[in-house]
């Protein structure tokens, strides 16, 4: 059972007694604010550990999903949201000398990694925070080094337990590729260590970087390639293949001993070497956006940018196709370093009209900035526990370690180290960059600043051009990989009834769906319609202000004034056809202008729409 105090610490919220005189903690339900206090629940004897009670009505098994999601427990699921159920496959302990429990890393499906320690009262705390990191199984690991036994150090807990249950001794290190520290080099001082890379690219790399922290202690250190092993495949495939404890011993034998550090850095490869063991990679966003790419994605202040990369990053968390294209689903880390209130109500929004449970959805978020090539070590260790699939950085400027936005040398370094996030990140994920163009770019120049060094880092260069409500994002430049048809995304104004100031006044915010082409059409015949509209005023009368023309089509904002901008946009319009032009203040219609509205003006009189 768990205890209230454990469910209080999780939930927040307070500790209060029910009608039966149960402790209980009473706290927000899910998707309510943080002020409300909506959800009762209590320590119980079913399988959950807890019993629930909405006083808001809200679904008994989306409070149990929130409350588990809380808890660092998989979905309870069955809630028929057709969102994929969370369930625990393994349990990895990893203890001191003595055996005593330091941490636990749990695995799920779909696969996610998450981590809990004890916290003394018979609960869990789910961090790692001032936690001691040890390699796994570790008093099997001293046992077999006291012994003179050689050591098999490998990617991943689930192969360190299938050659342990062959009596082959091994281990590895917390947190997967990437994530050895020198000081787990220290147990191994003296001994004889064999390591067996997993068969892609971060496991290779994560070879290279224990043989070069095990080869300043150990006596002897030998890299083990196995054969027939599949792509992305590891030493667990092998021996369910019918691979044996002798087959494996002859072969670390055979192979031959590290006895320099790895070469880092350029090597110089013959065509085998260097076409050898590559994996292409797999699409993301199919058709358009490769893992282990980055991209830019351009666009002028106001085109929707930010409100295109959040749309994206709830299509990735869950999976769900955009504009036809199949998304791989996965876990989003998005850098918000520009107007971060400003991207929490438009996730705010976002949530409530797609219907997804900011509690549950698999992004995370970094509030504040920092030079993108020094990432914090807090951070780091944060992330460790997650593959992330996609990283948005918004915006570039905001995360770089340059003074001058405009200085191409300095932008380099930082476009460098912006793809140096693939590496420095679990998951080899794509990076999406938010990016502004050169001062007064038009249409045909939406590059990132820095010059063509800088667009030399990027794998490709998306835009994002806005017209009235809808907003465009194709590419433009430099693009790696096949041509594919523009995505358009309607921009709409909206909030919810968790955006208010703190006079109860709402706050209205915007988000970004998808466009189908009926409704891209159909915004063309209104957009049109209005033109027509505006053109038929001023040839009636010239000197309508800005705001006459509004208050003429009923166009108010949500203060009840009228909508000025709108008429701008409109009258902007005008002025890109030629249709109108201004004298001062005074906006007339053009001769172009006029013969245009008489061409609407006959196709009206015929039946047909203008």
């Amino acid at each position: 059972m768990i205890s209230v105090e454990q469910l209080h610490r999780a939930l927040g919220g307070e500790i209060t007694r029910g009608k039966s005189g149960r402790s209980q903690v009473r706290c927000p339900g899910p998707g309510h604010s943080a002020r409300d206090r909506s959800l009762a629940v209590a320590p119980g004897d079913g399988d959950d550990g807890f019993v629930v009670y909405s006083f808001a009505g809200d679904d008994v098994i989306a409070c149990k999903d929130f409350v588990r999601s809380k808890l660092g427990l998989p979905r309870f699921g069955g809630n028929g949201n057709g969102k994929i159920e969370q369930r625990n496959l393994a349990t990895y302990e990893y203890v001191d000398e003595g055996g005593k429990l330091l941490y636990q890393v749990l695995r799920f499906e779909p696969k996610d990694f998450r981590n809990r320690r004890p916290d003394g009262a018979g609960g869990w705390v789910w961090n790692l925070e001032g936690t001691r990191r040890v390699p796994y199984r570790l008093p099997e690991l001293i046992e077999a080094l006291a012994n003179d036994r050689p050591v098999f150090v490998v990617e991943g807990e689930k192969d360190v337990d299938a050659l342990l249950a062959l009596q082959i001794p091994a281990t590895c290190n917390p947190h997967g590729a990437g994530k050895w520290r020198d000081e787990y080099a220290e147990y191994f001082r003296g001994a004889t260590v064999f390591v067996i890379p997993d068969n892609d690219r971060p496991g290779r790399d994560h070879a290279d970087q224990v043989l070069l922290s095990l080869t300043k202690v150990a006596t002897k250190v030998v890299r083990i390639e196995l054969r027939g092993v599949p792509e992305k495949g590891d030493v667990s495939d092998w021996l369910k293949s019918g691979g044996t404890p002798e087959q494996l011993y002859e072969l670390a034998n055979k192979s031959e001993e590290t006895t320099a550090v790895p070469p880092r850095g350029p090597k110089l490869l013959n065509s085998a070497a260097f076409v050898g063991g590559f994996v292409p990679p797999d699409y993301l966003v199919e058709g358009i956006l490769q893992r282990r790419f980055i991209y830019a994605i351009t666009g002028r202040t106001g085109e929707g940018k930010t409100t295109v990369c959040l749309r994206i990053a709830a299509h990735v968390a869950e999976g769900l196709s955009l504009n036809g294209a199949a998304v791989s689903r996965g876990r989003v880390l998005y850098l918000a370093g520009e107007n971060p209130d400003d991207i929490r109500m438009r996730w705010i929004v976002l949530m409530e009209r797609m219907g997804l449970d900011e509690n549950e959805i698999a992004v995370d978020f970094v509030d504040g900035r920092f030079n993108v090539s020094e990432i914090p070590g807090h951070i780091l260790d944060a992330a460790s526990k997650h593959e992330y699939v996609l990283v948005i950085v918004d915006t570039s400027v905001a995360f770089s370690q340059s003074i001058d936005e405009n200085d191409n040398v300095e932008q380099l370094r930082h476009a460098e180290a912006l793809r140096g996030l693939i590496d420095a990140l679990p998951g080899g994920p794509t990076i999406l960059v938010c990016c502004h163009p050169p001062k007064n770019a038009g249409d045909d120049n939406l590059q990132p600043r820095g010059g063509g060094a800088v667009i030399a880092e990027f794998d490709g260069n998306l835009t994002c051009k806005r017209a009235d409500t809808v907003t465009e994002v194709h590419h433009q430049g430099k693009f790696r990989g096949p041509d594919f048809a523009p995505m358009h995304f309607t921009l709409e104004g909206a909030t919810t009834a968790r955006l208010k100031d703190s006079r109860g006044s709402e706050i209205w915010s915007v988000f970004a769906k998808p466009a189908s082409e009926q409704e891209q059409e159909e915004i063309r015949k209104a957009i049109e319609a209005d033109l027509a509209a505006i053109m038929m005023d001023l040839r009636d009368e010239p000197d309508l202000s800005l705001a006459d023309l509004a208050r003429r089509r009923s166009w108010y904002t949500k203060q009840n004034l009228p909508d000025k901008s709108k008429v701008q946009r409109r009258v902007r319009k005008l002025e890109k056809n030629k249709w109108a032009d201004r004298d001062g203040d005074r906006l007339e219609l053009t001769d172009k202008g006029k013969k245009h509205l008489a061409k609407i003006e006959a196709r009206k009189t015929k039946g047909a729409a203008p």
